[in-house]
């Protein structure tokens, strides 16, 4: 498949597997706030798992997305190299093909489950933030599903570990007055680009729920 092929068959099906993604977000920034809010201030992490509903399921949608662009990318692959289709149903490469599924999938379920894992830690590590002070229960609440619009603003429950980093590395460069490295990260959230720059320009920290909405 030639460069700019794939290009465009990545523009065809990356919305899909994006929008299933943001939908598995959206419905765990869904948690009812005030109740989220009580059971980290009362330290009960039980409780703060099960109304995040943390759950491999929830993924599910943007398993299935992401499954099927691999096959259509892969479909894609064999018919630019022209494999025969009788090739194909001869099983030749058939079994190939099948087994390859077999391990993609299980890196996409794996990948799913860290997402979880790391969503389970984060909450825990909240509520250990919350009794020791460091944290009000609102802001943990905060931390963890972002606020509430019409679309999530901030919030790492539902993040794998990297983007989490990304997200705190972030964060700590609009600490007090912005620095201008924020404006090196290609995929930070350019709605909030004019009111960055405006601090930076009067030499003024961000206000922090802005900082925490990013």
């Amino acid at each position: 498949m030639t460069p700019s092929a794939y290009q465009r068959l990545l523009r065809r099906l990356a919305p899909g597997v994006r929008d299933q993604f943001l939908a598995a977000v959206q419905d765990l920034a869904d948690a009812d706030a005030r109740l989220l809010t009580r059971a980290i201030d009362q330290g009960d992490t039980d409780t703060v798992l099960e109304i995040l509903d943390l759950d491999e399921s929830t993924f599910s949608g943007f398993e299935q997305a992401l499954d099927q662009a691999h096959d259509e990318a892969g479909q894609a692959e064999l018919r630019s190299h022209r494999v025969p289709s009788s090739l194909l149903l001869a099983g030749i490469a058939g079994s190939f093909i099948i087994r390859f599924r077999r391990g993609r999938r299980e890196r996409i379920s794996g990948a799913t489950r860290e997402v979880v894992d790391t969503a389970r830690e984060e909450a825990q590590r909240v509520v250990e933030s919350v009794k020791q002070g460091e944290l009000s229960a609102a802001q943990g609440a905060r931390r963890l599903v972002g606020r509430p619009e019409l679309r999530r603003l901030g919030g790492v429950v539902g993040l794998p570990q990297h983007m989490m980093e990304w997200s705190d590395n972030a964060a700590d460069d609009l600490t007090g007055v912005p620095s201008l490295r924020y404006f090196t990260r290609r995929r930070r959230d350019r709605r909030f680009d004019s009111p960055i720059r405006r601090a930076i320009a009067e030499d003024r920290p961000l206000i922090m729920p802005l900082v925490s909405a990013l």
